[in-house]
């Protein structure tokens, strides 16, 4: 199994991502692939997400980018069709 060399870690003083792409929104990080993300969620009584913000984070150590993440499909958001 071949060795990857890590990454070095974005430093903990800068509050700035190393890219932005906010305001294009995508599934996946346009920098790097990843498709996991760091966002706001808000929980309601019923443990299920009632709010979260579209403006993100990347979340791979390695990479950090600023994003804007896409409406999720939810099954109200189509309740009068």
């Amino acid at each position: 199994m071949p060795k990857h060399k890590k990454a070095k870690p974005q430093a903990k003083h800068d509050k700035e991502p190393r890219l932005s792409t906010r305001g294009i929104p995508s599934r996946v990080c346009v920098a790097c692939g990843g498709d996991t993300f760091k966002v706001l969620v808000r929980l309601d009584e019923d443990n299920k997400i009632g709010w979260w913000t579209l403006s993100g984070y990347c979340a791979r150590p390695d990479c950090g980018t600023a994003v804007t993440l896409p409406c999720p499909h939810t099954e109200d958001a189509h309740a009068d069709d």
